[in-house]
């Protein structure tokens, strides 16, 4: 497995890993504290992420922007929640209608044209989604990545990112739609 950096193979992952570390081990921590409740459950946290974005592809532009910082604190929110999950020993199950067929990617186009105007409309929706259904969409159209890329970082099946995708998208959709009836 490899990554991108800027398109430049000469820095090897490792390096990469480091500086990620340097410039975000403290907020990692801070975010997986406020979840687990445990200080050397955050520090697993941390130390979890960065095992997985060792075995894994990932894509960065520069380590200090916004689109890294965001990435990094997506992964360890949701390693956190898994780590959560598992120490409650709740066995965690999805319903049968969330694994229903729904149509391809492709035939589902994003209806909004961004405008100026719109995109604080839209930041306001999305910030208001479930992080399960907002996560999935700033990894798929903020980051780029594909649902296979999304479903190994966040250890569910590529058709679970297809539905959360599905639904994020219906459900930003509708948000949208009543931001914009109650402004009329």
């Amino acid at each position: 497995m490899g990554y991108i950096f800027n398109n430049r193979p000469s820095i090897k992952k490792h390096e990469i890993l480091e500086q990620l570390y340097y410039k975000y081990n403290r907020l990692m921590y801070h975010i997986a504290l406020q979840i687990l409740g445990d200080q050397f459950l955050a520090e697993d946290a941390i130390q979890t992420a960065f095992l997985k974005l060792e075995k894994n592809k990932f894509k960065i532009d520069s380590i200090s922007c916004n689109k890294t910082k965001s990435f990094m604190v997506i992964i360890t929110r949701n390693i956190a929640f898994g780590m959560y999950n598992a120490r409650k020993k709740e066995a965690i199950t999805y319903d049968c209608d969330e694994l229903e067929e729904i149509p391809d990617d492709k035939m589902l186009p994003l209806d909004v044209v961004v405008s100026n105007e719109s995109i604080l409309d839209i930041q306001d929706a999305l910030s208001s989604l479930n992080s399960k259904y907002s996560d999935i969409l700033l990894m798929k159209y903020f980051s780029d990545y594909t649902n296979a890329e999304i479903a190994s970082l966040f250890n569910i099946s590529e058709e679970l990112v297809r539905v959360r995708l599905y639904r994020a998208k219906k459900l930003l959709m509708k948000k949208l739609n009543e931001g914009k009836t109650s402004d009329e």
